[in-house]
């Protein structure tokens, strides 16, 4: 009769069994181990803060520049319904403001 065991372990650490031969080996190196995996833990959960941040801020400046054009089309718009140019006026007003209001509802 074969008995058979198999173990999986999956984590950012070595295995307990792992860590306590090497603390046979040299005592401190099991607690050098687990310190340097909090560490790389740490400082890889403040790059991903770091670039949500970026990405944020991308955003909230992406956001503000198109709607400076959308207003500024618009305002064109404005202008040529004003001198008498309603059909381009209308084109130029109408598709900004579907555009501006695209571009808002899709963000949230």
């Amino acid at each position: 009769m074969v008995a058979m065991n198999q173990e999986v372990f999956k984590g950012p650490l070595l295995h307990p069994e792992i860590l306590k031969k090497y603390k046979k080996v040299d005592l401190g190196s099991a607690h050098k181990i687990i310190e340097s995996a909090l560490d790389e833990s740490k400082a890889r959960r403040e790059l991903q803060n770091k670039t949500f941040e970026a990405i944020k801020e991308e955003n909230k400046c992406r956001n503000w520049m198109g709607y400076s054009i959308g207003v500024f089309i618009i305002a064109i718009g404005a202008l040529l319904v004003y001198t008498d140019h309603a059909i381009y006026g209308s084109i130029f007003s109408g598709v900004s403001a579907i555009a501006m209001v695209r571009l808002f509802l899709s963000e949230s």
